[in-house]
Formats: structure tokens, C-alpha cells, sequence
């Protein structure tokens, strides 16, 4: 019976956590991929060199190669390559839910060296294209998913307010955050830089 339950646990880390690689026909970069649950993932952040809306770890181009870009909301959401699209915060709220699910800690598989393969660096954001903040101790991953104002806020005249019912300034990021060791989502403003994490596009992860 051991045995058994042992060969089902191998095969389930197999399922989830199968590794392959693909590469970028824009620029000729590849990137290692992970299947984790029914979804295939970049293990790298993407490291595509936008027209505009591009950022590098302190301006630096030496880092592009293992931290990619930042990326603004509005180029963040055309710049995966053809097969590959921004996670909407259903495709993030699935993984978290895959690694929870399976018994492991979300925040710590998702890091470098952790058990999902995902490889998350904390480096911060940029507030603006200016600033860059929260290094070492935060990271942040654009989803595709706009924030609606309204769902969030109790008080109704507050919520009815034109400009509250009209606001699209904000977007779901997947947050992970050192100091209190969490991965979920959460909001964040669209003039914000963050990373970008492509997951494929085909009948079973689309979203």
C-alpha cells in the first residue's frame, strides 16, 4: 500500500511540475517552460525588448538575460510572443490554487529554487518609469485582468460616483511579498512597471 501511495505522489509531481523549453522566433531567446497543473508556464520572466513600455532592473541591460523587463499594463498585454498570452488573474488565482492544492506552500514553491519551477525574483517594481521600488522584498506579475472599482467598495453613494463607476486606472498583479511570505493576487496601478510571465495559449490554459 506504501508503495502505491508512493508511485501516485512521484507521478503527481511529474504532472505537475514537467519542465521543456521553447523559443521565441521574435528575437531567437529561449525559455525554460513548466507545466504545473493543466497550465504551461515561463519559468523566466520575459526578456523581449518592446517598442516602447520597457524597463531593465536599474537600467542595467546586463541584467535582461535572467531578470527580463518591466513592462507597462499597455505593452504588457500584447508582448507575449504568438502561442503565448498574458495571464488574465484566473490563470494566477489557478496556479496558487495547483500548488495549495497539492500541499505546498504557493509563496515559497513560486520562488527561485522552489518546488514549482516558476522562478519568481523579488526585484521591486517601478512606480513610474523612474522609480524603482520594493527591491528585495516584493515582486509583482501583470495580469490581463482590469480592476472594476465598484465590486470593491462598500459604501454605494461612494461606488456610484462617475468617476469611481468609470475608473480603469487599476489591474490584478500577482503580488509575492518577502516580509509577510504571500503570493495573491492584489491591485495595482497601470502606470506601474512589472514583470510579465507568459502562459501558453491553447484549449486547455486560455483564459
Amino acid at each position: 500500500m506504501k508503495i502505491i501511495f508512493f508511485c501516485l505522489s512521484l507521478m503527481l509531481s511529474l504532472i505537475i511540475f514537467s519542465q521543456n523549453t521553447f523559443t521565441d522566433t521574435r528575437d531567437g531567446k529561449e525559455y525554460k517552460t513548466v507545466t504545473i497543473g493543466n497550465q504551461i508556464w515561463m519559468t523566466e520572466n520575459l526578456a523581449f525588448k518592446a517598442d516602447s513600455g520597457c524597463l531593465t532592473y536599474y537600467k542595467n541591460t546586463d541584467s535582461i538575460g535572467k531578470y527580463g523587463y518591466y513592462y507597462s499594463w499597455k505593452t504588457a498585454l500584447n508582448v507575449c510572443p504568438q502561442g503565448w498570452h498574458l495571464p488574465s488573474a484566473v490563470n494566477y488565482q489557478t496556479l496558487i490554487d495547483t500548488l495549495t492544492n497539492n500541499g505546498n506552500d504557493a509563496y515559497r514553491a513560486l520562488l527561485p529554487n522552489g518546488k514549482s519551477g516558476f522562478n519568481a525574483y523579488l526585484l521591486g517594481n517601478y512606480l513610474d518609469s523612474l522609480t524603482l521600488d520594493n527591491k528585495d522584498y516584493f515582486a509583482g506579475y501583470w495580469t490581463a485582468s482590469t480592476i472594476y472599482l465598484p465590486d470593491y467598495i462598500n459604501d454605494e453613494k461612494l461606488k456610484n460616483i462617475e468617476s469611481v463607476k468609470n475608473d480603469t486606472t487599476m489591474a490584478w498583479v500577482l503580488n509575492m511579498v518577502r516580509i509577510f511570505k504571500y503570493a495573491q493576487l492584489e491591485f495595482c496601478g497601470k502606470e506601474s512597471y512589472n514583470f510579465v510571465r507568459c502562459v501558453r495559449t491553447d484549449i486547455h490554459t486560455n483564459e
